[in-house]
């Protein structure tokens, strides 16, 4: 059998839908080895996905042991119910986590959060379901450096509250860039 080296195997599996990865897993042990076991599984991005579901991110989440970016951005099927079943250190390894633009709620949010170490970006805007529950948690990221907040408040009926994120930035001394898209008219 001919083996690519694992470099050109990553190029080509970059390509491969992420429903279809959980099956390369059965192909063969090198397959197997390279993929579930290697540092292809770092980095996963599903962007802009209409039928990518809870389900297929907690069948995919079954392998990535060492995530250490998660993009969900605009898959708009994911409520956070891939955490209900989550191991407790999944995300121990985790430095960037976009949910922006998905109906991930507060305490899916936390879930991942709370054994999340080292993140470095969070991506939160436009989340409907994201209110003032999680600010603690977002308080806890000591290594937090970017965040991305807006239309997520909607003050006074759910959403995170401008108090909320006054919050966040008292607390999160380690922000460099904050974006707020959006926000509330606030006179403080």
């Amino acid at each position: 059998m001919i083996l690519f080296p694992v470099e050109i195997l990553f190029q080509i599996l970059r390509f491969v839908a992420v429903k279809d990865l959980a099956i390369l897993r059965g192909v063969c042990k090198y397959l197997h080895e390279t993929v579930f076991e290697g540092s292809l599984l770092k980095r996963f991005v599903v962007n802009d996905s209409i039928t990518f579901t809870d389900s297929d991110l907690s069948n995919f989440l079954m392998y990535a042991n060492q995530l250490e970016t998660l993009s969900l951005f605009r898959c708009s099927q994911i409520t956070g119910e891939f955490t209900e079943n989550l191991v407790p250190d999944k995300f121990v390894s985790l430095r960037v986590l976009n949910v922006a633009h998905t109906n991930i709620n507060d305490k899916a949010l936390c879930d991942i959060l709370k054994n999340t170490h080292n993140l470095r970006c969070l991506w939160i805007n436009d989340c409907p379901n994201i209110n003032d529950k999680s600010v603690n948690t977002i308080c806890s990221l000591s290594f937090l450096e970017e965040m991305y907040i807006g239309h997520t408040y909607l003050e006074d009926v759910t959403g995170l509250t401008t108090d909320g994120l006054f919050q966040i930035v008292a607390n999160c001394s380690g922000i460099k860039r904050l974006k707020v898209a959006n926000p509330n008219s606030d006179p403080r």
